[in-house]
This record gives structure tokens, C-alpha cells and sequence, in this order.
């Protein structure tokens, strides 16, 4: 997996559709097996590049948990997380054409900031992915699927459908599609819900989705168990919303999972330290609610670790930054049938101070 995450016992491939590297299972095989030998000599593999800054900072990386579920104390390739290409259905604002298929359409955003990249559906390694699950099925225990919308491929369905019932799936939603009925037909499924927001903030920011649409499937799960956690993005513009959306999924019996965002200009760390320490005086009043209370300190210390690399932030980058934050701001506004005026009144107030200086 290009993105950086692995495992030391057993063995995850991660075969993207939106980018991989590799031409054949044989190249896919060769990799595996050079981590192996890296992980012998005790090397760290540059792979693995986002386990080592998690585990630098405290928090629990994907490569730490993995070893502590028996499932990876094989030999062989025990999980295969599959990701047939990027089709989706949204355009999420931290989110870009090698991973949404609709945002491909944008053509003048993913041109201007994403120059000689190729946009639309990216299927090139359809074919890849398939035959490596088929080489490997009868050790792999464990399928993840994400994205793009996992729920909207055929090739998926058809794994879903046909895989042995003793197989664990996994599967990454945006919640806009059936995938509540999926729940009912298969045992062994776990999911991951994407959602960066509550009501209008959800439409700002999973844009073109309906928080209305959202809760409906939401309801529908209320009481299943196989609901792993909920992802959502650490962004400006839902960082005054996260003490809420935990309440919110506490109901649901979901816990709230952050992640840090792609898009360098949408890292809170470019925030004014004013509302960065806002929202950091802000999670310490409200937090997470009691039983989500094994995640309020790692998640805290996200925070406070965005504080303490502030200082560092050179203030030309700092403003390089800004401008393409309030420039991006303004693509959306102009493109979007939703407005920022929805978003907390401190970041609204931070965005219509920075259109004006930069217009």
C-alpha cells in the first residue's frame, strides 16, 4: 500500500485503483517480500511512513492494532484491502479527483491544482486487484474495501455476495447508498462511516450529499453492532463542530475516528493560534461523552500537537497557505450550491476577513 500502512505479521496488499505501482500480482508478490526482509533486519519501511508519525506522537497506528489481532500471526497474505478505482458519488472538500471520480468533473479545480494528473474514473488496475484476490483467496481472512464508493462497484457486489461466509469484510461508506441493506446479508461485515459533519455542515462538506438522506440510513443501523467507527476529516471547517458530532454518534453507539487531511491547505495548523487554541480550550470543555473516553486523549493530543508545530510554520508558508485556503473557499462558493455562512461563526468570521484582504 502506497499510502503507508502494513503489517509486520502476515501480510496486507492494498491494490488501488486511483494509483498503484504495480503491473502484475508477480510485482505485488516481489513487494511483500522485500517488507518482509526490511522488517527482518529491522529496518522501517518508508511505506509504512504514516504508522511511524502516528506511533511518534502516541497515537495507535493501523501496522500496531493489526498486530494484535491473531488474525495477522500467519503466514501467507491474510488481508487483502481492494480498491477497485475512484468512482464515488461526492466531492468532498478534502477530497480530490484520484480518490472521487465526481470530482474528476471538476475540470478547472482539478487542473489548476493537480496539474498533469488525469481526471475521471480510474479503472486501470481492475484487473490486477481481482487477480491477486483470486491467487490468494484461500489464506486471506480479512477484505477491505474503500475508495472512491466501494458500494457503487459491481466488482464488489459480486465479492460481497459470492466470498466464503467464515471471510471478515470491511467496507468504507459515505453513507449515500444501500449499504444498510448490506448489513442483513452477509455475517462476518464490519463498516466504516465517512461523515465530516452534522446537518448544513455534512452538505458543505460532503458536498453533494443530503444530511437528510444521512440520517435515514443512519437510523436504519441504529442498533447493529457491526459498525466499526466513524472517519472524519480534521478540518477548518468543521474543527468547531467535532465535541458535537461525538455526542451525536454516542447515541448511535459509533465512535468518532479523526483522521488528518490531504489537502496541505485545509491542516488546521494554518489556522490563526487564536482558533486553534479555541478549539483546543473547546474539546477540553465539552470532549467526547464518557464512553468514548479511551479516545479523548489521543485525539486531544492531535490537537496539541498541531498547536506545538505552529510555531514552526515558516509565515510565508503560512500565508502561501491562507491564500490558497480563501481561494479554494471562493472556487466553492462560486461552484456550489451550499455557502460557509453554515460552518462555526469564528471560522465564518476568519473566512470573510480573508476574502477581503484578498480580493
Amino acid at each position: 500500500n502506497q499510502g503507508g500502512e502494513g503489517y509486520e505479521q502476515g501480510d496486507l496488499i492494498s491494490v488501488d485503483g486511483g494509483g498503484c505501482k504495480y503491473n502484475s500480482i508477480d510485482e505485488i508478490d516481489n513487494y511483500i517480500t522485500d517488507l518482509r526482509t526490511q522488517f527482518d533486519n529491522g529496518q522501517k519501511p518508508e511505506s509504512y511512513k504514516r504508522c511511524w508519525i502516528s506511533e511518534s506522537t502516541g497515537i495507535d497506528s493501523k501496522r500496531l492494532s493489526g498486530n494484535r489481532n491473531e488474525l495477522f500471526n500467519n503466514d501467507g497474505i491474510v488481508l487483502a484491502d481492494l480498491e477497485f478505482s475512484n468512482k464515488c458519488n461526492l466531492a468532498c472538500v478534502s477530497c480530490n479527483h484520484l480518490k472521487s471520480s465526481y470530482w474528476g468533473k471538476q475540470n478547472d479545480f482539478a487542473n489548476s491544482y493537480y496539474l498533469k494528473t488525469p481526471v475521471g474514473e480510474m479503472n486501470d488496475n481492475n484487473k490486477i486487484a481481482l487477480q491477486y484476490f483470486e491467487k490468494h483467496k484461500s489464506t486471506i481472512k480479512r477484505l477491505e474495501f474503500a475508495g472512491g464508493e466501494p458500494t457503487l462497484h459491481d466488482d464488489f457486489i459480486d465479492i460481497y455476495n459470492n466470498s466464503d461466509k467464515d471471510k471478515i469484510i470491511n467496507f468504507t461508506t459515505n453513507c449515500t447508498t444501500n449499504f444498510d441493506q448490506l448489513l442483513n446479508e452477509r455475517p462476518n461485515t464490519t463498516c466504516i462511516l465517512s461523515i465530516d459533519g452534522l446537518d448544513e455542515v455534512y452538505e458543505y462538506t460532503r458536498w453533494p450529499g443530503k444530511w437528510k438522506k444521512v440520517i435515514k440510513r443512519l437510523d436504519n443501523i441504529k442498533n447493529k453492532n457491526n459498525i466499526q467507527e466513524v472517519n472524519t476529516v480534521l478540518q477548518p471547517f468543521n474543527i468547531f463542530n467535532l465535541s458535537s458530532m461525538s455526542h451525536f454518534f454516542s447515541d448511535y453507539k459509533f465512535k468518532l475516528i479523526w483522521f488528518v487531511v490531504g489537502k496541505r491547505f485545509l491542516d488546521v495548523v494554518f489556522l490563526p493560534l487564536e482558533l486553534l487554541e479555541e478549539a483546543i480550550f473547546d474539546f477540553k470543555q465539552y470532549g467526547y461523552v464518557n464512553d468514548c473516553e479511551n479516545l479523548k486523549y489521543s485525539h486531544l493530543n492531535v490537537l496539541l500537537g498541531k498547536r506545538k508545530e505552529w510555531v514552526s510554520i515558516d509565515p510565508k508558508q503560512r500565508e502561501l497557505m491562507n491564500n490558497q485556503f480563501f481561494g479554494y473557499v471562493k472556487y466553492l462558493e462560486q461552484n456550489r450550491n451550499v455557502s460557509y455562512k453554515c460552518l462555526d461563526e469564528r471560522i465564518v468570521k476568519w473566512i470573510d476577513n480573508g476574502l477581503a484582504n484578498t480580493n
